[in-house]
């Protein structure tokens, strides 16, 4: 996928990566003496049909070498790509569906092949997957400031009646892509719309998106609240 508002593949171009390099990466990472990692975001762009299994492998390779840390998993539902009732049996945490644009148009023009699978296959597929993982693990992020606020508001609605949890990231033009040049919102208006985000979230008994503190980043949330009544339970990361 070509989408205006990501580097890849404008800047990085797409390559699998050797599986051992990524776990002795994973393992260095944890045992970091200064600050260790807790947290595994797996991601990476959008992988064509002949990597599926290749990525399958990645998340089985990551999840039985690391049994007990926190892994999520962030990535489009791509036919075969995902078992879920087996990523629930090795102990995936959360999962990351990422509709991003809402509005119809503005989708079509800003990630056409995203557009062309449609919001069904997206809002299906997390409805599917919370059913599996269970309440809170399903999150799907929505990208304010590229669409209308009220748009970004009906995306809020569609993922929390899917079952999943809405995320709000504030849209910051990246220079090596065509949308360089866009003026993204004032701090105002970001707060307008994450104001509205919360109480819609609030009504279906759901807090916005993520939980960790360490995923906060490019994130419209409170960093370090609690979640429940249950706090993080590791250090807020420091830059060293």
């Amino acid at each position: 996928m070509r989408c205006r508002f990501c580097n890849i593949p404008y800047q990085d171009r797409y390559e699998a990566k050797p599986i051992h390099e990524m776990l002795e990466a994973l393992a260095r990472a944890f045992d970091d003496p200064l600050q260790p990692a807790h947290h595994v975001l797996v991601s990476g762009g959008t992988p064509a049909p002949r990597d599926v299994p290749f990525l399958r492998q990645v998340y089985e390779r990551v999840l039985k070498s690391f049994p007990g840390r926190h892994v999520d998993v962030m990535m489009v539902p791509i036919d075969g790509l995902f078992d879920l009732p087996r990523l629930q049996e090795l102990g995936l945490h959360e999962l990351s569906i990422n509709i991003e644009l809402f509005d119809a148009e503005v989708a079509a023009q800003m990630m056409p092949q995203k557009h062309r699978q449609g919001l069904d296959l997206y809002l299906g597929f997390i409805e599917r997957a919370a059913e599996v993982l269970g309440q809170g693990r399903v999150r799907s992020i929505l990208m304010v400031g590229l669409e209308p606020p009220e748009a970004t508001l009906a995306g809020v609605r569609a993922i929390l009646g899917a079952g999943g949890v809405p995320v709000l990231s504030p849209f910051r033009p990246d220079p090596a892509t065509p949308l360089r040049d866009f003026i993204p919102p004032t701090a105002e208006a970001f707060e307008e719309v994450f104001l509205a985000a919360t109480e819609l979230a609030k009504s279906a008994g759901v807090e916005l998106g993520p939980f960790c503190p360490p995923c906060t980043h490019n994130t419209l949330t409170l960093v370090g609240r609690k979640r429940g009544e249950e706090a993080y339970r590791y250090p807020v990361p420091v830059v060293v």
